[in-house]
């Protein structure tokens, strides 16, 4: 198997392969582009998508849950021990749960009606990072207080956009969650 395969996947083994892939840096833009998509990481808040538990975290995490509550049967005998809450509605939501994930915003996933992601379509942008009114907007004030976004856009300005997004990337596969930036809120 030719190494382009192996890093690249199908898509891409062949023209690869083809041109030899011996342009600097091509590897890690087309490598960042497969595993990422064409700007899925990011949404138009700033906010990493790929970092949301919503993502695939939770419904992976509610979908165990749904596995242990059928094989331990628990719709059978949980009214004797409790009648704390109405099973019929945890399984409801829990279900809810298990089939949520989001693909991202810039994917057509998130708030329908998201101000900022109005904002952004209608300037042109793919996300705030790019728009010169990011450090003045107020309708990012949840973001900036909640996930920090403030500190990327610092850390764009220093780095790069490109090289930002493979550091956020790397968090992802290193298993980072919002849920940092949540419980510290």
């Amino acid at each position: 198997m030719p190494k382009h395969k192996r890093v690249f996947g199908t898509k891409y083994a062949n023209v690869l392969y083809r041109l030899g892939a011996e342009i600097e840096g091509i590897e890690d833009r087309i490598l960042l582009s497969e595993d990422v998509g064409d700007d899925g990481l990011v949404g138009f808040c700033g906010v990493c998508c790929s970092h949301c538990g919503m993502q695939a975290r939770i419904p992976k995490m509610a979908t165990d849950l749904q596995r242990f509550v059928e094989a331990y049967r628990y719709g059978e005998w949980i009214g004797y021990v409790t009648q704390d809450f109405d099973f019929r509605t945890f399984l409801k939501g829990l279900g809810w749960f298990a089939n949520s994930g989001c693909n991202g915003c810039s994917k057509g996933g998130g708030m329908p009606n998201c101000e900022v992601r109005n904002c952004c379509k209608g300037k042109g942008l793919g996300n705030c990072y790019s728009c010169e009114d990011f450090s003045k907007c107020t309708k990012l004030a949840y973001q900036k207080e909640t996930y920090k976004i403030e500190e990327n856009y610092t850390r764009i300005k220093q780095i790069g956009y490109e090289q930002w997004l493979k550091e956020q990337l790397l968090k992802s596969k290193e298993g980072f969650d919002n849920i940092h930036f949540l419980e510290k809120k």
